[in-house]
């Protein structure tokens, strides 16, 4: 059996295909590269490293609990 703790299985149990689960992906990339290159002159990057583990960690919580909540009501 998979592994389906990885974000396109997660996205993809929240309803999403495939192309737009890629779709999800690329835009949270490209908001990280930018939210990173706003960010890095003033926090350091500790700082940097800090906050997109914890943006992560809270798009990932997130997901899953919305992931488990459309899972009970169907």
């Amino acid at each position: 059996d998979a592994d389906k703790s990885h974000i396109h299985h997660k996205l993809m149990g929240a309803g999403l295909t495939q192309h737009q689960t890629l779709l999800v992906i690329i835009a949270l990339a490209l908001g990280f590269v930018i939210l990173n290159t706003l960010i890095s002159e003033s926090m350091g990057i500790t700082g940097v490293v800090a906050l997109d583990a914890a943006l992560f960690i809270l798009f990932h919580w997130l997901l899953a609990g919305y992931v488990r909540k459309s899972k009970k009501s169907s």
